[in-house]
């Protein structure tokens, strides 16, 4: 069986240990894919070693991560907070709608 995490927050940034979880799924024998962001959580700077564009691809531990693009902000600013969920919201519903649609990315 196949199993899809699709979050925001997902490692390497601190409050959610998705790829825990995603290798305990792993190893009670489901494949694994996450779709998430570009790690900037908590202060909304992009980790070092990432650059934030449409689509990357990775594997952490045999897990397969896919980030797609995102709007990073974490001030006071409520339009800049709501831009930053819409846009993940967005980039992972076009990722995920043209590869079911079999669309090399």
């Amino acid at each position: 069986m196949r199993i899809l995490l699709l979050t925001q927050w997902f490692d390497p940034e601190p409050n959610f240990k998705g790829l825990v979880f995603a290798k305990a799924l792993q190893s009670a024998g489901y494949e694994v894919e996450v779709i998430t962001g570009f790690p900037n959580y908590p202060d909304g700077k992009v980790y070092p070693g990432y650059k934030i564009k449409w689509r990357q691809q990775e594997n952490m531990e045999g897990v397969k991560v896919t980030r797609v693009y995102l709007f990073s902000s974490y001030d006071n600013s409520a339009i800049k907070r709501i831009l930053n969920y819409v846009s993940f919201a967005t980039s992972a519903c076009l990722y995920g709608l043209l590869s079911m649609l079999g669309c090399t990315l």
